[in-house]
């Protein structure tokens, strides 16, 4: 940092975070956590002011700008006023610019950034923000709420709930319908994801969301496989979590019925003749990526719809003929 200082004196009035991410040591989530940290520790002080309608949100890096966008939307709906750290939903959710500008756009404005301090509440979005959230704590007397996914019926509901309590409003019409409409979903669909193995390569956050997503959809992860250790990962209804690489995945995932994992991990499937659905980063050969929606009512509800698709459109594949029967035995039981 000195040396910066020293060499580019002309950056004086530019504000120069530090963050130690390096590449030989664990796995996206732990640089981003690391990153996340120094923001906090760099930029944000104590304050004797406290505004109740404001608080803080710490995103993860497995949540996409479609996800926070939700996010935010639904923090709004209560009344609240939501400081997005970091805010990839106005940067890199794929809208042209209207003019040039050689920086990337959007962002948290360090203004807002130092006002974290003042906030009613600091809810963290993912176990690898949590740390960040405690130092804000410890720093700012900010109290923090954790939580672990935002996948999924429970995880959601929770999420609102704490909207709910922070605002002292009641949940919003609009929020209720699309908690109906994912119940419906999870009605229709449980069906297909019954008795179906899935194997998933993801970051320890992301691993947690999905498969705790899929196996109340039915599911069992037969094959799980992280990037680095991680506290979610004790949390994961997996037979077992291995940390390793796609090598690992593509050895355990032979039986399985389904391969998640990020854009490499489709040849992974091909080889192996399974379904593939692609999630976490990267995904560089799928169009519309940053507005892919999984967090809040809506976008369980799409991830079922897209995910039992992907089963119905496979019924007569390999893994439909291993578990074709009792897929049909459920529908004539129910």
């Amino acid at each position: 940092m000195k040396s910066i200082r020293r060499r580019h004196p002309e950056l004086a009035d530019v504000t120069v975070i530090h963050a130690a991410t390096s590449d030989y040591k664990g796995g996206l989530e732990d640089g981003w956590g690391a990153a996340v940290t120094a923001i906090v520790e760099a930029l944000v002080e104590p304050t004797p002011a406290r505004d109740r309608r404001q608080i803080n949100v710490l995103a993860g890096s497995h949540l996409t700008p479609a996800d926070l966008e939700e996010i935010r939307d639904t923090i709004e709906a209560f009344g609240l006023k939501a400081i997005i750290l970091p805010d990839l939903a106005g940067s890199l959710d794929g809208h042209v610019a209207d003019r040039y500008v050689p920086t990337t756009l959007g962002g948290t404005n360090l203004d807002d950034v130092r006002a974290m301090g003042a906030s009613a509440v600091t809810l963290a979005l993912g176990l690898q923000v949590e740390p960040a959230a405690r130092l804000l704590e410890s720093r700012c007397g900010v109290p923090v709420e954790t939580f672990p996914r935002l996948i999924g019926l429970r995880a959601w509901d929770d999420f609102v709930s704490a909207l709910a309590r922070h605002s002292g409003e009641p949940v919003p019409n609009s929020v209720r319908r699309r908690r109906s409409q994912l119940v419906d979903a999870m009605l229709d669909g449980h069906f297909y994801f019954g008795a179906k193995r899935i194997a998933i390569a993801a970051e320890p956050d992301l691993l947690l969301g999905l498969s705790q997503f899929l196996a109340d959809m039915g599911a069992t992860i037969g094959c799980a496989v992280a990037t680095t250790h991680g506290p979610a990962l004790t949390q994961a209804p997996a037979e077992s979590v291995t940390i390793g690489d796609l090598d690992d995945l593509e050895q355990r995932a032979a039986d399985c019925d389904l391969v998640v994992s990020h854009a490499h991990g489709r040849r992974i499937a091909e080889r192996l003749d399974i379904p593939f659905f692609p999630a976490g980063f990267p995904l560089f050969d799928t169009l519309g990526a940053a507005h892919r929606l999984s967090v809040g009512y809506r976008g369980a509800r799409d991830l079922i719809f897209e995910i039992g698709n992907l089963f119905i459109a496979n019924q007569s594949g390999r893994g439909g003929r291993d578990r074709q029967g009792g897929h049909h035995a459920a529908v004539a039981a129910h």
